[in-house]
């Protein structure tokens, strides 16, 4: 019965929330006279989860 339940792909998860770190890092370390990398750290927010 345990074979049947699906598990967690632990390093899966780990690589998402890393992405999502070093974006959030990225986007909140960047000047705001930069504008173009803000909006660049925003559309990478949906790398990590696709």
């Amino acid at each position: 019965m345990d074979s049947e339940r699906p598990t967690l792909n632990w390093r899966a998860i780990a690589l998402v929330l890393a992405g999502i770190a070093l974006t959030s890092a990225g986007h909140y370390l960047t000047p705001r006279d930069m504008r173009l990398w803000h909006g660049i750290f925003q559309r990478l927010y949906y790398l990590p989860v696709v």
